[in-house]
Formats: structure tokens, C-alpha cells, sequence
């Protein structure tokens, strides 16, 4: 048994606005055709217009990394295919600052896990 989630902030380049509501909804749909396609899930994802917020969770076969530059390189490829025109509009020739920020969430507090090994 596993529970292999994490908290991911991706901020857009120079935290430029760039999405609205329905280019947000748009990379939604896509980015969850792409977890199910790679084997991770996404289980909450918040878009407002200079960062993105997601809950996935990956299996232990899958890197949190590899999860990571999968969702940051579709998300490139998706809105220079479908929105370039936005792109050039906010003056960013790439979509994502270079790093990201992950977090595990798992729902196993500190006091459950250190009584669980003293067992």
C-alpha cells in the first residue's frame, strides 16, 4: 500500500497572467488526458491567471519529477498549439518559470506513523 501524493505550484514565466477561465479549463482537459496516458492522477487542479495548484498522486514505479516535467512540457506544447497568439500577447516565450514547487500530502500524520513503527 502507498499514498504517494504531492502539492504542485507551477508559476507561469515572470508570473505573467496568462490564463483565464476557459484556457484554464482547456489545459485541465488535457492534463488529464496526460496522467491517465502516463499512469499518474490528478486529483484537484486550481488555474488562476500567473500559477496552477494540482493534488496528483504518482506510483512508486514514477518519479515525482518525472511527473513534474510531464505536466510542465504538455502544458508548453498544449498552449503553444492551441494559444500561441496569448503567448506572444503576454511576451513569454515559454510558458513555466524553470523550477517548480512540490510538497507530499499524504494523510498519514507524524503522531499515526511513529506509533505505527513503535509497533
Amino acid at each position: 500500500m502507498f499514498d504517494l501524493t504531492h502539492h504542485v505550484v507551477f508559476a507561469t514565466h515572470y508570473r505573467r497572467g496568462l490564463f483565464t477561465s476557459s484556457v484554464g479549463e482547456a489545459l485541465c482537459h488535457y492534463w488529464l488526458r496526460v496522467a491517465f496516458q502516463r499512469g499518474f492522477a490528478i486529483d484537484q487542479m486550481t488555474i488562476v491567471p500567473d500559477h496552477v495548484h494540482a493534488i496528483v498522486r504518482i506510483v512508486p514505479k514514477m518519479s515525482i519529477e518525472e511527473c513534474v516535467l510531464s505536466l510542465m512540457n504538455n502544458a508548453q506544447h498544449f498552449m503553444c498549439k492551441h494559444y500561441p497568439q496569448l503567448l506572444i500577447e503576454t511576451g513569454l516565450d515559454q510558458l513555466w518559470e524553470s523550477s517548480a514547487y512540490v510538497g507530499t500530502c499524504g494523510e498519514v500524520t507524524t503522531a499515526l506513523l511513529k506509533t505505527w513503527l513503535r509497533s
